[in-house]
């Protein structure tokens, strides 16, 4: 790549980067004091006109279903009435800016998916259940002091090391003061990244660089800090892992960064393969000690929230909302069967094995991006957010080869969706083609890490 061109891919992401900060920061009103804090306000936005009823685009008009969509339409409408819906809040903002260019932001306020790590810190310190798995005799005082601690949140699913750690500290704060630091934690983590990009690219100035503006400029980084979620610290443990298995980081920091993950969420699981491969054992078994013992610790107290949370780690039912970005839900709309949702994980997960254990000669960082793959193709819940996980795996895969081909699949991960046109305007079609377009970018960088051989590049740009 020339230089010019790569100083302005990195000009426009850093650009791009203070235009996600901003919208995120509008949706708020400031208030003077240290540390400052935040309440959110509504700020008189309109929805496109084409959401409306009766307002769709010319060539979006509604038909009757037919075949295969009336049949989905049927398991559809099926799903929703046997399914227990969660009370969504009345919005405090409005949706304006990037938030029309992603689903999630259009179904709550800022902080969706924050508060359930708050509540679960102060269910800790009630000495209660972390998954509000509530005794029926439960005292009515403590339940409204925990129904009040936070303007609202989903069900916690995380697990009992999470709320024990992460969720005790953010409950000593208030609410949206913790939701700003919160914030803050996903750019300082966001920015070590970079600098180990930096590390890792060497003297190659220009790979560096286009690192640099893959990690500023993605999409769905918005929609992590809109959520306030947590999958932006599986997203360092995962590109921390890969230096390691590239003999650039020490195993103290990787196995501290690898158990910091999957007490945070298991998906980091999926990397145990691996770990046995490169026989990191002392890693492998620190990590599980500390996940593994402080969840049995906490659910041999509570048998009851051991249930609920083995079902929603295996990934239950299949979740036929579009908020479910997976590979699995775009292939669900076509057969229609929950047992060959098991059947093509499964085969995803034997293949990774093969990978792993039979092709010695294939480097571990391509390993490494083969196991991601895995969770977007074979996992049932996976949501737009979750493609943050996949940045580590692309830019690993550019800084070990130099293949421009990674920034072409990047860019095809962090350009809008379909949704912007289609929304309150769906059909089987536009799932097909919103769905397809989430799995194209995980496909290709899947069929190439497993088809495609190179050599490191260690020379030029």
């Amino acid at each position: 790549m020339k230089t010019l061109s790569v100083n302005i891919f990195l000009a426009i992401a850093i650009v791009f980067h203070g235009v996600m900060l901003w919208n995120l920061a509008a949706h708020f009103q400031w208030q003077p004091g240290f540390p400052p804090t935040w309440l959110p306000q509504k700020t008189g936005a309109e929805i496109p006109d084409h959401w409306k009823p009766g307002n769709a685009l010319p060539w979006f008009r509604e038909s009757p279903p037919t075949g295969l969509e009336k049949k989905w339409v049927e398991l559809k409408q099926a799903h929703i009435r046997s399914r227990e819906l969660i009370a969504v809040p009345l919005r405090q903002t409005d949706n304006f800016g990037l938030d029309f260019l992603v689903r999630d932001a259009n179904n709550t306020d800022p902080g969706g998916d924050f508060f359930q790590l708050m509540r679960s810190g102060f269910d800790v310190r009630q000495g209660t259940s972390i998954y509000e798995n509530y005794p029926a005799d439960m005292d009515p005082t403590v339940r409204k002091l925990l129904d009040d601690s936070t303007p609202f949140h989903p069900p916690n699913r995380y697990p009992p090391g999470f709320a024990y750690t992460v969720g005790v500290a953010l409950s000593h704060m208030k609410p949206w003061t913790a939701y700003l630091a919160w914030i803050i934690l996903h750019e300082i983590i966001l920015l070590y990244c970079v600098i180990l990009s930096r590390k890792w690219a060497a003297v190659k100035t220009l790979r560096f660089r286009v690192a640099a503006a893959m990690w500023l400029g993605f999409l769905p980084w918005y929609l992590e800090l809109y959520m306030g979620q947590t999958t932006f610290i599986i997203m360092a443990a995962t590109f921390i892992l890969g230096t390691c298995l590239d003999d650039r980081t020490g195993s103290l920091h990787t196995g501290l960064w690898w158990t910091a993950s999957l007490i945070t969420k298991p998906i980091s699981l999926l990397y145990v393969p691996l770990l046995i491969r490169k026989r990191y054992f002392g890693i492998l078994m620190t990590g599980l000690a500390v996940s593994v013992g402080s969840a049995w610790m906490y659910f041999r107290h509570h048998p009851g929230d051991a249930r609920v949370f083995l079902g929603w780690m295996s990934g239950q039912e299949m979740v036929l909302t579009l908020g479910n970005y997976s590979f699995q839900s775009f292939l669900y709309r076509f057969h229609l069967s929950g047992t060959a949702t098991h059947v093509i994980a499964g085969l995803l997960i034997l293949i990774g094995l093969y990978m792993t254990f039979r092709r010695r000669d294939t480097h571990s960082v391509r390993l490494l991006t083969i196991w991601v793959c895995i969770y977007f193709l074979a996992y049932t819940h996976v949501w737009q957010h979750h493609l943050v996980l996949l940045l580590p795996a692309m830019i690993l895969s550019w800084l070990y080869s130099g293949r421009i081909r990674y920034v072409f699949i990047w860019l095809l991960a962090t350009i809008p969706s379909s949704f912007y046109l289609f929304n309150n305007h769906w059909n089987w079609i536009r799932d097909i083609l919103y769905l397809g377009g989430a799995a194209l970018p995980v496909l290709l960088l899947f069929a190439d890490q497993l088809v495609c051989r190179y050599q490191r590049a260690t020379g030029g740009e």
